[in-house]
């Protein structure tokens, strides 16, 4: 009988053990809640309902207000665009939204092939990237392309995770927020893009690239370029729009960055139109854009009034450029209902 007591104590603490383990992983567990947030509430937009999804990293993320284009043009899209994501990436992210959006025009951000090939191999975006997405077949495929010598810890990530215990009750609290949102299908009304500040730029003058220069992608940059290029002609009937996105200078050098923007571009550029996809150069002289300095945060990425000035132009361009589907009153509706919401997170 003392045999079977101890058992008993034995199997119930084991039990224990592994059910404040499991408690303690779904809590703490959280690469990022914005990434999160972004990569969920997709999932929750109904199937083939999206006229356009945007593929790519920060600048994308904080230029593209999906909610103007429905608000000017009846326009609806996503953006599914992840911070510091590098051109590696990209193709698992295509796979996801093909998934659920095939029929949708993809947009895809030219930056993260213009990085240099240190950037390509950043653990960091990777990791968040994969530890947010479903676990579904593409993420273990994804998994075993992008991070194949760590894939125990995806597979396990408390492995990873577990310092975030020290901050249980902020973790606990981006945990409740996130499942608040799955259990009533809130979908996120920024459609993914994230807010960057106003403010006031000082000096400096906005660069239009106007040269016909052309510089090679660096190693790495061109093997995941030609790399994804390369999905996409293995999907049918995929309509493709690859963009190079406003930038206040042509080129950026720094200790961590030496990168000519516009003559990579240009490169870029040549390869798309061979492959039969449309390109749009949307820092350049001929895109009739009109962009001040103060609409811009930095080099790379548009302020929130940038921003809602851009998507303007780029949903008007979008609408004489490309057939979309005509929405019916359920889903105008739920759209109107998003805009709202998104009306009072804006600052205008």
């Amino acid at each position: 009988m003392d045999i079977l007591k101890k058992l008993l104590r034995w199997l119930t603490s084991f039990v224990a053990i592994i059910l404040a383990a499991l408690m303690c992983n779904f809590v703490c567990s959280h690469p990022s809640e914005d990434v999160e947030n972004t990569v969920s509430s997709f999932y929750r937009e109904p199937n083939n309902t999206l006229d356009f999804v945007v593929i790519g990293s920060s600048a994308a993320n904080k230029d593209i207000y999906p909610a103007v284009f429905w608000q000017e043009q009846k326009i609806t899209g996503y953006n599914y665009s992840i911070g510091a994501c590098s051109g590696n990436i990209y193709s698992s992210v295509l796979r996801e939204v093909l998934s659920t959006q095939k029929d949708a025009l993809i947009i895809i951000d030219i930056d993260g092939f213009l990085v240099d090939d240190k950037f390509q191999n950043e653990l960091d975006p990777i990791r968040i990237w994969l530890d947010s997405i479903p676990k579904n077949k593409n993420w273990i495929r994804s998994v075993k392309e992008l991070d194949p010598e760590n894939k125990t810890e995806h597979f396990f990530p408390f492995i990873r995770y577990h310092r975030n215990m020290t901050s249980i009750y902020e973790y606990a609290r981006i945990t409740a927020s996130l499942t608040e949102k799955k259990l009533h299908n809130t979908r996120d009304a920024m459609k993914g893009a994230t807010l960057n500040p106003n403010i006031d730029q000082v000096g400096g003058t906005r660069f239009f690239a106007s040269d016909d220069l052309r510089e090679p992608l660096t190693e790495k940059s061109d093997k995941v370029f030609k790399e994804f290029v390369e999905e996409c002609n293995n999907v049918e009937n995929i309509r493709i729009l690859f963009v190079n996105l406003p930038k206040k200078n042509a080129y950026e050098a720094s200790v961590e960055r030496n990168i000519q923007y516009s003559h990579r571009a240009n490169t870029i550029k040549d390869y798309v139109k061979a492959n039969n996809y449309d390109y749009l150069d949307l820092c350049s002289e001929e895109s009739g854009l009109q962009l001040e300095d103060s609409d811009f945060t930095d080099t790379l990425h548009l302020s929130e009034n940038g921003a809602i000035k851009f998507s303007s132009y780029f949903a008007k361009y979008l609408a004489e450029n490309y057939e979309f589907s005509e929405k019916d009153d359920a889903t105008a509706k739920s759209w109107d209902d998003d805009f709202e919401i998104y009306k009072t997170i804006v600052h205008q």
